[in-house]
């Protein structure tokens, strides 16, 4: 978990900085007693910076970095509510307005009671949040339909973004609706956004042999999990070693997919070794309980790759070549957890041999 939000601090800024607050967090955590830093509660915070120094610059540093620590994982979807929202008497800066996050709040319990994964929640908050920074109105229960069109033509996404934020903006109001907050929904007028046509990006294979080659062990196996197995960053960074099953031969690993969904995907003797070489418990596991964030895993995987290559390229890249073994796409769809072979079709890329070679099977002779 620290590593991430140190990770988070540097690419905001000084990498110095970033590593003094890391530490005085760490001391923090040693010392509040909680097993989970998200555990704390604002008598926890208070308490502990009361007792670490009677000097006033060294508890205002600490006072500094804990805040800074808690509203990164309260924008992460990590904690519900920040602890230190009102420590030394003064009311942290909400990001939307008082209406806007009591609401979002609120959103972000209804979506984890749902079991939407951890980085749904946060790309769903995430978007409400920037809405009810921007769309100039301070209740979020009196955005009218006509302010959500404007809010959309105002901007120039791609297509996906513009997908994604019209989405988040639905189920955001769509559970206001069902809660009683709104009688009807205002994104309702929210035109529909075609998917972008097919484009896949497989890593090129000489970006996959380099990335493997430059990678500590740890990230070599995220590597190899996601461009042999093409699993999700998600899918990676929840993998337990109790999700390898079967004997030398006929190894098999179960894959908790988008919406909680299970899938069995064949493994090869090798990795499956390597999986059941890790100590019992999560494959990659967290500073505290728990395992990695997938955000922290796609950064840690995005350092080993050329800029443009994600870590979702290496899903690609398995796509791909397994297509390429019978073109059996059901096959595939179930290898990939898609809901669909449309989906499916958007991950593989058809060489220009294949198309050309299918043109001369129709020459006039």
């Amino acid at each position: 978990m620290l590593d991430e939000f140190e990770a988070n601090m540097t690419r905001r800024g000084s990498a110095d900085t970033a590593r003094r607050v890391v530490r005085q967090v760490a001391k923090y955590a040693r010392e509040c007693g909680h097993v989970s830093p998200w555990d704390a509660t604002p008598a926890t915070v208070s308490t502990w910076l009361d007792l670490v120094s009677s000097r006033a610059p060294t508890t205002y540093s600490y006072r500094t970095a804990l805040r800074t620590f808690y509203r990164w994982g309260f924008g992460a979807g990590y904690v519900h509510a920040d602890p230190t929202e009102h420590v030394g008497g003064r009311m942290r800066r909400l990001l939307a307005g008082p209406a806007w996050e009591s609401a979002i709040q609120d959103f972000r319990r209804y979506l984890y009671a749902a079991g939407r994964l951890q980085s749904t929640v946060q790309d769903r908050t995430e978007s409400i949040t920037r809405l009810g920074r921007k769309v100039g109105v301070g209740d979020p229960w009196e955005v009218t339909p006509d302010e959500l069109v404007r809010w959309f033509s105002e901007h120039r996404w791609q297509r996906e973004t513009a997908r994604r934020e019209r989405q988040a903006i639905r189920d955001f109001y769509g559970w206001a609706v069902k809660a009683g907050r709104v009688t009807t929904s205002p994104a309702d007028m929210l035109a529909p956004i075609r998917a972008k046509a097919p484009s896949p990006r497989p890593a090129p294979e000489p970006v996959v042999y380099d990335a493997l080659r430059a990678a500590e062990p740890r990230e070599h196996l995220m590597v190899t999990l996601s461009a042999e197995l093409g699993l999700r960053r998600a899918e990676v960074a929840q993998l337990h070693t109790r999700d390898v099953e079967g004997e030398p031969g006929a190894w098999w690993l179960w894959v908790r997919g988008k919406g909680d969904k299970t899938r069995r995907v064949p493994l090869s003797d090798p990795l499956a070794a390597e999986l059941l070489d890790r100590p019992r418990g999560y494959v990659f596991p967290g500073q505290y309980n728990g395992h990695l964030s997938p955000r922290y895993v796609g950064q840690l995987v995005s350092r080993l790759l050329p800029s443009g290559v994600t870590m979702h390229a290496l899903r690609h890249r398995f796509a791909t070549r397994a297509y390429s073994a019978d073109r059996d796409v059901f096959t595939l769809q179930q290898l990939l957890g898609q809901a669909s072979p449309a989906t499916t079709q958007r991950y593989v890329f058809v060489p220009e041999d294949n198309l050309r070679r299918m043109a001369s099977a129709a020459l006039v002779s």
